[in-house]
């Protein structure tokens, strides 16, 4: 397989993707997400009754690039989450450039272009929002928890530890250190929690209409195949103009 190959996997049928022309619609914060693996228990971060699978390979998975580290959810990177370079752009491609098996379609060659509904924009642009704020709240969240872990095992010197007490409200020796022994073990437990969540997360994988399993390894072995030969076709093509290029227009003779 490619060593750049990107997976969607869609709670809708494949025929949304299909329909008038071949579109993504964003709906997650503006951007697309995908995913670097098949396999139904890893990359997810949430459970998803997934009913398609989109895959994107060759130029259109660079579209997408890896989600930032430093983030609120910047943990999606470490379980091989990607998002789509431009924020409030779907992601449009020729039929021609698409090959499907089953309810695996792969796209080969794709672009970004504005989200064309005004209600579905403004949905998306408060859906940011919502994620700026929760970034900007969690550092502060994750700085002020952080102050007081090193307060409570005294890991501070003693003129600053001094000055941010004196900065801090009121509060007997006793209850500021329980204080920060509970922001401690929230902050451990927070570390711990978020990881073995997701760790838990899979790809649901719908059955069949005739109630059979969905062979998603299968079909998507037939759709790359489709993609291979259309991908060999068009460089053996692109040689033959090249040479015929060459032989209309031939360097200059160097003497």
């Amino acid at each position: 397989m490619l060593s750049k190959t990107l997976f969607h996997w869609s709670r809708k049928p494949l025929d949304i993707f299909l329909t008038n022309s071949p579109k993504f619609e964003v709906r997650t914060q503006g951007r697309a997400w995908v995913i670097d693996k098949i396999s139904k228990t890893k990359g997810a971060t949430s459970r998803v009754p997934a009913a398609s699978l989109v895959v994107f390979r060759e130029q259109a998975a660079e579209l997408f690039v890896r989600h930032p580290i430093i983030r609120w959810l910047g943990w999606k990177n470490l379980f091989g989450q990607y998002w789509s370079k431009r924020v409030y752009q779907d992601i449009v491609w020729n039929a021609s450039d698409a090959f499907q098996c089953g309810r695996v379609l792969v796209v080969r060659k794709a672009e970004f272009v504005p989200i064309d509904d005004p209600l579905r924009l403004r949905e998306q642009i408060t859906r940011r929002r919502l994620i700026i704020a929760g970034d900007i709240a969690g550092a502060f969240l994750i700085v002020i928890m952080v102050i007081l872990a090193v307060l409570a095992y005294d890991m501070l010197k003693p003129d600053v530890r001094d000055w941010l007490f004196a900065h801090m409200p009121e509060m007997d020796w006793e209850t500021s250190q329980i204080l920060m022994r509970i922001a401690v073990c929230l902050l451990v437990g927070a570390i711990i929690t978020i990881p073995i969540t997701i760790y838990f997360m899979k790809i649901v994988r719908k059955p069949n209409p005739d109630g059979s399993v969905w062979d998603v390894e299968a079909e998507l072995e037939c759709a790359m195949t489709k993609a291979d030969k259309a991908q060999a076709a068009e460089e053996c093509r692109n040689s033959r103009e090249q040479a015929a290029a060459l032989k209309t227009n031939p360097p200059p003779v160097v003497r």
